[in-house]
């Protein structure tokens, strides 16, 4: 079996993850595939912070809501499971929030 290797280079985003109102700062950085999606991404936060993911989260993007099932927020939440980070980042500093 011969392995191929990739005529498009991978994109990666780094993330700075930062708690709001603290002093001091707590933040991680993490390093996330483009395709990560906004599901993946909770998990992956939940991980760094040392959190046990007891609460329901969402992701307050340019206006929209995303989070994990329309059903337990309302109709104003959309479903955070098909939608990837290179589909709503646009440019870098991109800044977004995650409750």
């Amino acid at each position: 079996m011969a392995l191929r290797k990739s005529s498009s280079p991978k994109t990666v985003y780094q993330l700075k993850i930062t708690l709001k109102n603290i002093r001091p700062p707590i933040w991680r950085r993490v390093q996330v595939d483009r395709s990560t999606t906004l599901e993946q991404l909770h998990s992956i936060v939940q991980v760094v912070m040392g959190w046990e993911d007891y609460h329901l989260h969402s992701f307050s993007i340019a206006g929209v809501e995303y989070g994990p099932s329309p059903a337990e927020w309302g109709a104003e939440i959309r479903s955070e499971k098909s939608v990837k980070l290179d589909g709503i980042i646009g440019k870098e500093k991109f800044k977004f929030h995650y409750t």
